[in-house]
């Protein structure tokens, strides 16, 4: 449909021990082909995005949105001209050393977010029950083919500790010398090494 009603309602969590990192990607995309000419016309309607660097939590559920991180940033990007101008809004937020460094609200979320300077650890309400009306118009033609595109990613990826990287970089070394040295020694070495660790 060209037009309709998109109710979306969100459970969003993550957590990070160490020096790992966590992203989610949320977005609602549309895809219109007229199949006459051929065109195809691609756009979204809605985006979110939350990353996570380092020890923390991030939760957004039962309308209490969450966050205890020393790194964060989060994303809303509801600015499309195709949804109901009233039902627009963005939100750029984010957490460095765990204080708020960025905080922009525009729209339905305007004046929701923590200021900046505060804390990176609070709680507050934040309805997860986004609904906003869309009217694409007459892209695409009269027999154009619409889809929507309903996506939900989410990574994580681990940072190894500097000493874990000495130490790596140590074994590649040990190992290129060890290819290189004579038989006789690099039996010796070898044992030598083992020996004294």
């Amino acid at each position: 449909m060209r037009n309709g009603r998109v109710r979306w309602g969100p459970a969003l969590s993550s957590q990070v021990i160490g020096t790992a990192s966590a992203n989610l990607h949320d977005p609602i995309y549309f895809d219109i082909v007229d199949p006459l000419t051929g065109i195809d016309t691609f756009g979204v309607l809605e985006d979110i995005e939350a990353s996570l660097s380092g020890p923390g939590t991030f939760s957004w559920n039962s309308n209490i949105f969450s966050v205890n991180a020393t790194s964060f940033t989060f994303m809303i990007d509801m600015s499309s001209p195709f949804i109901q101008a009233g039902q627009r809004g963005t939100v750029n937020f984010g957490i460095v050393n765990g204080i708020v460094t960025t905080s922009a609200a525009t729209g339905v979320f305007a004046g929701l977010f923590p200021a900046v300077g505060t804390s990176g650890n609070f709680s507050m309400p934040l309805s997860n029950d986004l609904t906003f009306d869309y009217d694409l118009g007459s892209l695409g033609g009269a027999n154009a083919s619409v889809a929507f595109g309903f996506d939900n990613g989410g990574e994580a990826a681990v940072t190894p500790e500097p000493s874990t990287l000495i130490l790596w970089g140590a074994g590649i070394i040990l190992l290129v010398l060890r290819s290189r040295l004579p038989a006789p020694m690099r039996e010796s070495h070898v044992s030598s090494a083992q020996y004294t660790s």
